[in-house]
């Protein structure tokens, strides 16, 4: 689309009710954006980095460290870099994050300034408090058996303990899904008769052992 300040033509038809039509209008225009930016989506990409999309392109020399205010409902978070590519606003933070204590179980935001403001290209300002979702993909921490073990075995269990809560677990053999008993961050899973595990998936991840 156009952005602010360009010059754009335009052409006007005009049609009365019988389908009459005049003779075309041309012209030209400055085309001025006075949208303010929204925010797409906002959400964790590591324990220490935040990702904040807008629905346009943001000014990177109007950001800074100092616009931004990351808490959730017991802790406060400082902004130690701030990077801008396009419409996306990355955030690096410390301490890290506590994907279950700080995203899952809590309310984890960022507060950009009224008095600094995020602006577009045209000046257009964002200011207020953005809910922050959790986007880290859990990871495997441990396994019994091992995974080196886990290649070479058919083991008639496995527990897989991840790096956060887990509330949907699936788990592929060559393609076929098999059934896990799961807690809060591990899962056991029971099976007979089957070869070596290749993949498994949590949510809508899915992770390879290698």
């Amino acid at each position: 689309g156009a952005v602010d300040g360009e010059n754009i033509s335009f052409t006007i038809t005009v049609i009365d009710a019988d389908e009459n039509s005049a003779q075309n209008i041309t012209g030209n225009t400055i085309f001025v954006d006075n949208k303010l930016p929204e925010v797409e989506s906002a959400e964790t990409t590591s324990i220490t980095t935040i990702e904040i999309e807008f629905s346009e392109d943001i000014d990177s020399a109007a950001v800074s460290i100092d616009d931004f205010y990351v808490a959730d409902d017991s802790n406060e978070f400082e902004v130690t870099d701030v990077s801008v590519d396009g419409n996306t606003i990355t955030l690096t933070i410390n301490p890290e994050l506590t994907p279950d204590a700080d995203i899952d179980n809590t309310e984890l935001y960022v507060e950009v300034f009224s008095s600094t403001t995020v602006q577009d290209l045209a000046d257009n300002e964002f200011s207020g408090i953005i809910d922050i979702q959790d986007g880290i993909i859990p990871n495997i921490i441990d396994s019994t058996p091992t995974e080196n073990a886990l290649l070479n075995a058919t083991p008639e269990i496995i527990i897989l303990t991840f790096s956060e809560d887990i509330n949907s677990f699936e788990m592929k053999l060559d393609d076929e899904i098999v059934e896990a008993v799961f807690g809060e961050t591990s899962a056991q899973i029971i099976f007979d008769n089957l070869d070596v595990l290749s993949s498994l998936e949590v949510g809508d991840h899915e992770i390879e052992i290698t």
